[in-house]
């Protein structure tokens, strides 16, 4: 039953009434798939008293095995799109870990089955509990139906729900915000690129008033060496942070709201870089504007250290990463910003001094040579 014309829009929507015993059946299309997630279905269950009031809502998705999506989508129309870019094993959502250990998703698949005429059917049954109204749900529907127990008695308790999948109660938007790391690499890609390219905006080509010769345009080209060092040094911090944050992404099993924020906030910072690096540009011989600068990158670093440390307490990371991976990213950190505080601290006998310091330390980082004791910084 169509309670929303969806004519034009690219999902459905509907409603059924349940009988007696709780069944209900939905014909539908197969889903098609959009990217950061992997193919599903939302569905409610809603209860209601004798008055016809509400009394609780179960909100979830149901998954398909990825053999039953590659499947299905190597025929018209799926096939006239590009390969998914998210299977069930990278699905944030999916993968969402419960108390017990066992990933939320699993418990929410179809069993697809050919259907007699055409298509395919599954079934899928779903208990409220009288106590609690927390759900447990099995895969297969049987005599016992959706509203009672299932044949062989009721279901073993599913514990640790992802907010998102596995809820009786109104789902807390917090606790299901921000939960692909996916996205935030695609938001980083973006605003680091933007940084970079806001760098070389600050260096204008000089005047043709007052050049008359090319040693007038050498000249001209000399006055700005101090905005290119600081192009060059500034270009590189970003890519080592890029870098850094790159890297990190790359062990998130999912995110959550606070680390998505946490990542926010490191962005906010680097997208400061152009105006401290100009600051600094201008102002070269100045302590005060390489303290500046020093304290952009200062900031960076507390943040990206402040999100590894949220990542391990909040077990983000992915299952396989070994031990060593983050005693590892925290030494990248600490040992990088106290090779930029000192160069920092050298401006005290000259500016000149930290620059040139910061410029060689970015360079060890850029080139990573392979000698021991560089190598292992």
């Amino acid at each position: 039953m169509n309670h929303e014309n969806t004519a034009h829009q690219t999902w459905l929507r509907g409603y059924q009434v349940t009988g007696a015993n709780g069944v209900v059946q939905f014909k539908t299309i197969f889903p098609g798939w959009y990217s950061s997630r992997t193919p599903h279905i939302h569905f409610k269950v809603r209860t209601f008293s004798a008055q016809h009031q509400a009394t609780s809502e179960f909100t979830s998705q149901l998954f398909f095995h990825d053999r039953d999506i590659d499947r299905i989508y190597t025929h018209s129309p799926y096939d006239t799109r590009a390969n998914r870019d998210t299977t069930n094993a990278n699905d944030s959502v999916y993968n969402d870990r419960q108390v017990d250990g066992s990933v939320a998703g699993s418990h929410l698949l179809l069993d697809l089955k050919q259907s007699e005429t055409s298509g395919y059917k599954s079934q899928f049954a779903i208990v409220l509990t009288d106590e609690n109204t927390r759900p447990r749900s099995r895969r297969g529907g049987g005599p016992g139906g959706f509203g009672g127990p299932p044949p062989g008695g009721p279901p073993p308790p599913t514990v640790g729900y992802h907010p998102s999948l596995m809820t009786g109660k109104p789902t807390v938007y917090n606790k299901f915000a921000g939960q692909s790391p996916e996205r935030l690499a695609a938001l980083s890609d973006g605003l680091f690129a933007i940084a970079m390219t806001l760098l070389i905006i600050d260096i204008h080509v000089p005047k043709p008033e007052g050049i008359h010769s090319d040693q007038d345009l050498l000249d001209a080209i000399c006055t700005l060496s101090p905005r290119f060092l600081m192009y060059l040094m500034s270009f590189m911090t970003l890519g080592i942070f890029w870098v850094g944050q790159q890297t990190q992404l790359n062990f998130f099993e999912r995110a959550d709201r606070n680390l998505t924020w946490i990542h926010i906030a490191f962005l906010a910072i680097v997208a400061l870089m152009p105006f401290s690096t100009a600051l600094l540009a201008e102002f070269i011989t100045f302590r005060t504007a390489l303290v500046i600068y020093w304290l952009n990158i200062l900031l960076a670093g507390i943040v990206i250290y402040a999100s590894w440390n949220y990542a391990v307490r909040k077990g983000l990371l992915k299952e396989d990463t070994p031990p060593e991976i983050s005693a590892a990213m925290k030494r990248r950190v600490i040992v990088a910003q106290s090779l930029y505080a000192l160069g920092a601290a050298l401006c005290i006998f000259s500016t000149s001094w930290s620059i040139g310091f910061i410029v060689l330390v970015q360079l060890n980082y850029v080139i990573a040579p392979k000698i021991k004791p560089l190598f292992k910084l």
